[in-house]
């Protein structure tokens, strides 16, 4: 599986591509943490919870000889110690509030403590890792699109993912109760996803009309 991996990283028909490393995949790059820095300039989001975070974070330090460093500054360190051009890694770490952190230097943190749902099932990261994907695309090709300068907004795009996909647990819990399962939260997403939406077109146009007066 890692040679797998490493191959699709480092082939030039991928370069670009946004990569969303969930489950399995996490151990992968906990094994091999120089993998992380193969195929330069393209975005990985890591999503590991508290264990899979501590793992993560004690593998990536032990690669770099630091000492008590956060996964995101022994990436960073990894990045410098292989001369390679870096990429650009988003750390979603899942818990009561999930915490995001990008490897950019000078780029701030975010924490989404969006209200979710009172029952944790099984499935709910499978349903952010989907989020997280079709929001960090569409980022990347809206700045692609407006050649847009400034540090990329990947990390805004994951509290965008993460909140979507609390307020559809949310939802899912007071449809179903403690019957709810993840189907359930899935199926609540497009109707989340036009209420986040409608507060969008509301303050646009709102804007468009002071701007005509």
């Amino acid at each position: 599986a890692e040679a797998v991996v490493g191959a699709l990283l480092s082939h030039e028909d991928f370069a670009g591509m946004a990569l969303i490393v969930d489950a399995d995949g996490l151990e992968i790059f906990r094994r091999n943490p120089g993998l992380i820095v193969l195929g330069g300039g393209r975005v990985i989001v890591l999503t590991p919870n508290a264990a899979e975070y501590r793992r993560l974070q004690e593998a990536f330090a032990a690669e770099t000889a630091g000492d008590n460093e956060d996964l995101e500054t022994s990436i960073q360190s990894l990045s410098l110690q292989m001369g390679r051009a870096p990429n650009e890694i988003v750390v979603v770490r899942k818990g009561p509030v999930d915490v995001i952190q990008t490897s950019s230097l000078g780029v701030p943190g975010l924490t989404c403590a969006e209200a979710g749902s009172l029952k944790r099932t099984g499935g709910i990261g499978d349903v952010l890792a989907g989020c997280l994907a079709a929001f960090v695309v569409h980022e990347r090709k809206a700045r692609q699109a407006a050649g847009a300068d400034g540090p990329p907004l990947t990390g805004l795009a994951c509290y965008a993912a993460c909140a979507l996909t609390r307020r559809a647990a949310a939802a899912a819990w007071y449809g179903h109760g403690r019957s709810m399962t993840a189907p359930d939260v899935l199926g609540e997403i497009g109707r989340v996803v036009q209420e986040m939406e409608g507060i969008v077109v509301a303050d646009v146009e709102v804007l468009s009309m002071d701007g005509g007066g």
